[in-house]
């Protein structure tokens, strides 16, 4: 499954941007805008938010939030030096899909998805992971993470550099915990709690080597140990 783009397929109203991270210049000390040519919302009526870079800074992924029902996976590559416009990833479907993380060395992409799991045809009532991997040709089809054989019902994905996945996931009606589960070939081994005790939030950011991770909550969680 591969989109093919080219320089000639910009926008006539996006600018040229060229070299590596859309072309931005290094950041500094100062809190600036990212490439609000094209990430701004002054520009458009959408809502843009969680991008990620392939590790060469060449690849880039994030969600476009279109409506209240709808978030697509959008997509921008450099070609020839020049960076395409974006439009929507080959794994976007036509229901809510976001909170989007690469793999640090860029060839798995994960995200959580209301989309129809394997052999239903009506969207999810809530949002399980899914994800893609790097081919020769471009990208695989999508498909749903599992745990030990298990779909995960799931939100906010962070992958290490390890292949070891971290998601935040409902324990109980009223706690959320933070897990993580080892990379097994394709799929991935039993869940384990890292983080338990929160009463919403899970937002996620784990370092490559998993010396660390930094997440949200709206509460104080039991911390499980690393």
């Amino acid at each position: 499954m591969t989109v093919e783009s080219n320089s000639n397929s910009r926008s006539k109203e996006m600018p040229e941007l060229r070299g590596p991270w859309l072309g931005q210049e290094a950041p500094g000390n100062e809190p600036v805008e990212f490439c609000p040519e094209i990430l701004s919302t002054e520009r458009s009526s959408n809502v843009i938010a969680g991008i990620v870079f392939s590790p060469e800074g060449d690849e880039a992924f994030f969600t476009m939030n279109t409506s209240v029902e709808s978030a697509d996976l959008m997509w921008m590559r450099m070609v020839d030096g020049v960076w395409t416009r974006p439009q929507p990833a080959p794994f976007n479907s036509a229901q809510i899909d976001n909170d989007i993380c690469l793999s640090p060395d860029g060839q798995r992409l994960c995200w959580r998805s209301w989309r129809p799991l394997p052999g239903n045809t009506a969207p999810e009532k809530r949002p399980f992971l899914w994800a893609a991997d790097r081919t020769d040709n471009g990208w695989s089809e999508p498909f749903p993470i599992e745990c030990a054989g298990e779909i995960q019902l799931a939100w906010y994905p962070g992958i290490a550099g390890s292949g070891t996945l971290y998601f935040s996931a409902r324990k109980s009606p009223d706690e959320y915990c933070v897990y993580r589960a080892k990379r097994s070939g394709n799929t991935y081994e039993e869940r384990e709690p890292v983080i338990c005790g929160m009463e919403s939030g899970g937002d996620l950011c784990v370092a490559p080597d998993e010396s660390f991770m930094v997440v949200t909550c709206f509460s104080l969680p039991h911390f499980k140990g690393v």
